[in-house]
């Protein structure tokens, strides 16, 4: 399994900002772990007739640093301990373990994944002002249920958890962030980053502010106003039109009469 992934040749350098027609050539993998010697490892290559894998290690909490080539044996890794992550087409992919790995490469399933996600691109909508006050309420039932709150969770509440894999998810977000700075204006939610974070009781980077309680009972009110005020014209309709029935019917008869039709 090891060897199939490490087959896949990894660049020595890539840009996420590059064109997707460009990133559509993107298949590679890194394989990390560790090894008996070094926790932080990235696994280059296995030449399985001598037994050797070559590595590159870092010390632990070193941050910019260049890695260091090494050697082991096959039984020197931790196997448990490796993990892969994979650049497919636009996305970035992690996988816990090297079977998961394996069995996803073998079976294509990150390229029928990656078309699905093509299609569902293309019903993909960004959050419009219609959907302001469902926004609040996703945002005060999130915290009602101590769920942490940014906006990289809101997306998947609003698009589901597939939104993370889509080539659309920064657009999105920004349009998403622009209409939470409209509820911030308002008055109707608060963010960890402002200037008095001692008042701020979220989980995540957002919080429903007081105001949005009242903001979304006076929404309700005029909802279920609204609802009613079209109740009650669709009733006016009818009867309007059960007049107008009555009228004709009475109109009809009147004629028959005066003319002799009914008898």
């Amino acid at each position: 399994m090891l060897l199939r992934l490490l087959k896949k040749e990894s660049p020595d350098s890539y840009k996420t900002s590059s064109p997707e027609e460009e990133q559509m050539d993107y298949d590679f993998i890194y394989v990390h772990g560790s090894t008996k010697e070094h926790k932080d490892a990235l696994i280059l290559s296995w030449d399985e007739s001598k037994d050797l894998v070559n590595y590159m290690w870092w010390p632990e909490d070193a941050h910019g640093v260049r890695g260091t080539d090494a050697t082991c044996a096959s039984s020197d890794l931790i196997w448990e301990a490796l993990n892969v992550r994979q650049r497919y087409r636009t996305w970035d992919i992690r996988y816990s373990t090297i079977r998961v790995a394996y069995l996803h490469d073998v079976l294509h399933l990150p390229l029928i994944k990656w078309r699905l996600q093509k299609i569902r691109n293309l019903f993909l909508r960004p959050v419009d002002a219609d959907y302001r006050i469902k926004l609040l309420k996703t945002i005060v039932k999130m915290h009602d249920n101590q769920e942490p709150i940014t906006t990289h969770e809101l997306l998947a509440k609003i698009h589901g958890s597939a939104i993370r894999l889509s080539s659309e998810y920064y657009r999105l977000q920004k349009n998403l962030e622009f209409l939470l700075d409209s509820l911030k204006d308002s008055g109707d939610i608060v963010h960890k980053d402002e200037e008095d974070p001692i008042h701020f009781f979220g989980y995540g980077t957002i919080a429903p502010a007081p105001k949005s309680l009242s903001t979304i009972a006076t929404y309700n009110e005029d909802h279920r106003r609204h609802k009613d005020m079209i109740k009650m014209s669709g009733k006016q309709l009818w009867v309007g039109w059960a007049m107008f029935a009555l009228a004709a019917v009475t109109l009809i008869v009147e004629l028959g009469k005066q003319f002799n039709i009914w008898k």
